[in-house]
């Protein structure tokens, strides 16, 4: 009988291989043990600091509403504060959509950050401090992604290790590392495509474009900042193929430009539903590209005095109220500047060998790199110089906001490590040494400022919100307090700032009927008002006011008492 199915259809050869191989030394493990327990410093105090604006506005948006909801939920009577406590967390019947709706509405960000803060605190509920803790988690998964691009530019451990060092002990990103804010997320999707697009240049690959459209895609809908990112990328590319540096026929500008084609492509529909969300519910047709107080007029001279004390806080962080007004100041007084207590000589002098030491880093890369990693740190500086053009020919301080530039900073702990990592291999002795001698020198001075600004009670740069403890402290001393707020829906921020730490009695006021609401509040027994973060209508009214004694808890805060016992 002839056979219809022949049996060795059915006979399958499966052979597998694997073979693992991991070479460490010494060497490794110190490093690695000394990598994590300078990492360890993100995760203490992330409850010290009180939630600063910017915060405040991202637990808003994980309760779905608006400060227009907020304000329609207040009428002319008395309230507390601890009744807005529902819209600085998420709710159980807050969506995902009332969320997205409520970003459109009120904020100026796309929705990653946010949709994964939804996530999160969906997954863990219950702590005020789960999206510090995604912060956290964030920025130390970017720690090994800084070690990779470091090693992708060079093919040297020695600098690898040293840039992965100054990263993890870096006081700005232990800053960023610490707080609710997408800062983290931008520069994980920022260093992850730099990786990865240096990467396809020396072996192309199709699936490593679509992964590169894919992080692109990602970085459009994190932040608004990452547009300059792909524009950054595309003057590398574009550089690279100047000198010759990528062959054409491995088309890598083509394959770039449809990446990021796609990447555009995939966040079109945001772009699309932005407008109507906008449109349906009558704001008009915008989108909101940056902050707009960025554009305030700054003389030239203060601008680089902020940016000075904004890019030596890389390595260098100290608390000092100097430097705490000059870099959270966003309108120009010159009173304020005028009554401060100048900066020892010695923060002056550390800040200058810093500066001209990261300056001499830079310049010794340039000239001795490679040129392909050159020219990719070059590019890098290129969102700053589109934010430095802006405020030198037009207006502004964009330039000084260390935050904007996060990308642009590891230009200098890359070109450190590069200049250090060199050294270390010198076969000249005293190169050597001080290679060892300046890395210590440069990680110890990181390390003793992020210890420092970890244990403080505030941030330094945080505008107008530096003193809330003092304010805060101040206020539970005042018996039996009143809060007077100006009648103003886009105000209502300030509220939940209080919110967190206070439960004050408050009411919302036009300032032309100042004396009218402090006459009822007496009748109802209050004898102390306080006015926080007062208008400018409010304070004129204030100025007026005959009764009782009126004093400034905080002149930076614009936050007052008046005392009617008197």
């Amino acid at each position: 009988m002839k056979m219809l199915i022949n049996p060795s259809w059915f006979k399958f050869k499966f052979k597998f291989k694997f073979k693992f191989e991991f070479k460490f030394s010494g060497v490794d493990v110190m490093g690695g043990l000394v990598i994590i327990a300078i990492a360890s410093i993100r995760l203490f105090h992330l409850d010290l600091k009180p939630y600063w604006n910017d915060e405040v506005y991202t637990l808003l948006r994980l309760s779905g509403a608006t400060k227009l909801e907020i304000y329609q939920s207040l009428g002319p009577r008395i309230h507390h504060l601890g009744e807005l406590a529902h819209y600085q967390w998420l709710q159980q019947s807050t969506g995902f959509q009332e969320l997205v709706n409520g970003l459109i509405l009120d904020d100026v960000h796309p929705p990653l950050y946010f949709a994964l803060a939804w996530l999160t605190v969906k997954t863990f509920p219950g702590s005020d401090l789960t999206l510090r803790w995604l912060s956290v988690v964030l920025s130390i998964a970017l720690i090994p992604m800084v070690y990779g691009l470091s090693q992708e530019l060079w093919r040297s451990r020695a600098v690898s290790y040293v840039a992965t060092l100054l990263f993890t002990a870096s006081p700005i990103f232990t800053l960023y590392a610490q707080e609710a804010r997408p800062y983290p997320l931008l520069c994980l999707l920022n260093v992850g495509s730099s990786w990865l697009l240096l990467s396809l240049i020396k072996h192309p690959r199709k699936g490593g474009w679509f992964a590169y459209a894919g992080l692109s895609t990602l970085g459009l809908y994190c932040h608004t900042l990452y547009y300059l990112t792909l524009a950054s990328q595309c003057v590398f590319i574009q550089a690279l193929n100047f000198y010759h540096l990528i062959t054409p026929e491995r088309r890598i500008r083509r394959q770039q430009l449809i990446a990021i084609g796609a990447a555009i492509g995939g966040f079109v529909p945001w772009l699309i539903y932005v407008l109507w969300v906008q449109q349906t519910q009558g704001q008009g047709l915008s989108i909101i590209l940056g902050a707009n107080y960025t554009w305030n007029p700054f003389p030239m001279g203060l601008v680089l005095e902020k940016l000075w004390l904004s890019l030596t806080t890389t390595i260098y962080d100290f608390v000092h109220p100097y430097k705490t007004v000059v870099l959270s100041a966003i309108d120009f007084n010159p009173e304020l500047f005028g009554n401060l207590p100048p900066l020892a000589w010695g923060h002056w002098s550390t800040m200058a060998i810093i500066t001209i030491g990261i300056i001499v880093a830079i310049a010794y890369t340039l000239k001795s790199s490679p040129l392909t990693p050159a020219l990719f740190l070059v590019s890098l500086a290129l969102p700053f110089c589109v934010f430095m053009a802006k405020d030198f020919l037009i207006e502004g301080y964009a330039t000084s906001i260390i935050r904007y530039h996060l990308p642009t900073v590891l230009i200098i702990y890359l070109s450190l490590a590069y200049g250090i990592g060199q050294w270390s291999q010198s076969t000249v002795p005293w190169q050597k040494f001080m290679a060892i001698a300046i890395a210590m020198v440069i990680i110890q001075t990181e390390v003793w400022s992020t210890v420092v600004s970890v244990q403080t009670p505030t941030w330094w740069n945080r505008a107008e919100d530096y003193t809330l403890p003092a304010v805060f402290t101040a206020i539970k001393q005042i018996p039996n307090p009143m809060l007077l707020v100006d009648d103003d829906p886009r105000l209502m921020v300030r509220l939940l700032i209080l919110g967190h730490h206070l439960n004050l009695p408050f009411q919302l006021i036009n300032p032309e009927k100042l004396n009218e609401a402090i006459a009822q509040g007496q009748n109802q027994g209050y004898e102390n008002f306080l006015f926080f973060k007062a208008s400018s209508g409010m304070k004129a009214q204030l100025s007026q006011v005959s009764m009782g004694q009126l004093t400034a808890i905080e002149v930076q805060q614009d936050c007052f008492h008046l005392d009617l016992r008197l």
